[in-house]
């Protein structure tokens, strides 16, 4: 789907979908110019897993319209020189509507990725809470090796919620 901007991050209206093949051309031919153009720069470019709620999976009558919601369609976006950006809170969310398990979908990601989004939600919505020692993310992160992946806090939340974010990090990652 070519989905407006005002959209991107809420509920999207109904589209037709595109024919998945063409679509995956497309996308690819994209990064590609992109891939040559952060060759040129010297840096690396990533492609950040999507995150499908249950509003847009209804949305689209209990169909997935984005590309990159888990492990499986990795595969399809993926070109050489691209690596994947893991979003867990992204996946976290897609894992419940599409009821797949998050474990299972974080064992098959996490190694080939340096790079990693945190945050936390409820599940339902990319909230971009703080990393509570108990939540459900913590937990998996607790089992992931971390070392040498580049980790960026996507916490939307006070000072306060981002330091204890990093605290706990911190503790699970020395």
């Amino acid at each position: 789907i070519d989905i407006p901007l005002k959209q991107i991050g809420n509920s999207i209206k109904y589209n037709k979908l595109f024919d998945k093949s063409k679509a995956i051309n497309i996308f690819k031919n994209g990064v590609l110019e992109l891939l040559e153009t952060s060759n040129k720069l010297g840096v690396e470019l990533y492609i950040e897993n999507n995150v499908l709620s249950q509003t847009n999976f209804n949305n689209y009558h209990s169909q997935n319209p984005f590309l990159f919601t888990s492990s499986e369609t990795i595969s399809d976006i993926l070109v050489d020189g691209v690596k994947p950006l893991l979003d867990f809170a992204h996946l976290k969310v897609s894992c419940k509507v599409l009821n797949l398990d998050l474990k299972e979908e974080v064992n098959k990601l996490i190694d080939k990725t340096d790079y990693i989004h945190l945050s936390d939600n409820n599940g339902h919505n990319d909230q971009n809470k703080r990393i509570n020692l108990s939540s459900d993310i913590f937990k998996l992160l607790s089992k992931s090796n971390l070392n040498n992946k580049v980790i960026t806090l996507e916490v939307y939340d006070s000072l306060d919620a981002i330091k204890d974010s990093v605290d706990n990090l911190e503790a699970h990652i020395k």
